[in-house]
């Protein structure tokens, strides 16, 4: 099926996701990591891995296989995952060797849920957690992504990190994402795309086969459950056995 025929059918699977950034790079797009160049024709593209490392895996592993270079924002505080864990690690280590970025998915959340904090004391917390996500992979890159960005927290520059939400990266530029599945009812035209654009896909929302989000949601939960079930066992209940 031609390509331009599958982007006329969106579906929020890895057939479609990969036919999307074969499209982008016959239209000849380069994509950059941040901080990039922003010239014509670049894109930045993100994802917040806010449910799953094995989905960013498989996404990452697609855009390699196109030829794509992307960066990956890691969740420190995600109910769903935990970084640490073993093959947590060998999959984000893994992300890298394709040729991506890692960096970090900050939830300002956590610590001002209120109210609007001074610069001074996110960078102090956001530079804290990148020190967190270099015990992960020392080689991590300075741009930060908000997780659920407070409207504080957009269009606003940071001294000590880069922000994706800061105007040249926000609204200097176009700024598409298909967050909670937003491109069913607001897609982008993708056949008349603007000249420079960051582009944020969240590798939880795509498959092998298209759902909604309420369903990827609830599945990421069930497979999050079944993941530390079966770390538990082998970490506590087999070793016990043996002795």
């Amino acid at each position: 099926m031609a390509t331009r025929q599958l982007l006329g059918e969106l579906a929020f699977t890895h057939e479609w996701y990969k036919s999307f950034l074969t499209h982008l790079k016959e239209e000849g797009y380069s994509f950059e990591t941040f901080p990039g160049t922003l010239e014509q024709k670049t894109i930045l593209l993100r994802h917040d891995v806010d449910l799953s490392l094995s989905d960013a895996l498989t996404m990452a592993k697609i855009e390699a296989e196109v030829g794509v270079e992307s960066t990956y924002c890691i969740f420190i505080a995600s109910p769903l995952y935990n970084p640490f864990d073993g093959e947590n690690l060998q999959k984000i280590h893994e992300i890298q060797s394709l040729g991506h970025d890692i960096a970090l998915h900050f939830s300002t959340h956590n610590y001002w849920p209120n109210e609007q904090p001074s610069k001074g004391a996110v960078e102090t917390q956001v530079n804290n957690m990148m020190d967190v996500l270099r015990a992960v992979t020392p080689e991590i890159s300075e741009a930060v992504s908000f997780h659920r960005p407070p409207d504080w927290a957009l269009e606003t520059e940071f001294e000590t990190f880069i922000n994706t939400y800061s105007p040249q990266y926000f609204s200097d530029i176009t700024y598409i994402s298909e967050s909670n599945q937003r491109w069913r009812t607001d897609q982008p035209d993708f056949e008349n795309l603007p000249e420079r654009m960051q582009i944020l896909v969240h590798p939880g929302l795509w498959s092998h086969r298209d759902d909604e989000f309420e369903k990827r949601l609830e599945q990421g939960v069930v497979n999050s459950c079944r993941y530390v079930n079966r770390r538990a066992q082998e970490e506590f209940i087999e070793p016990n056995k043996e002795n």
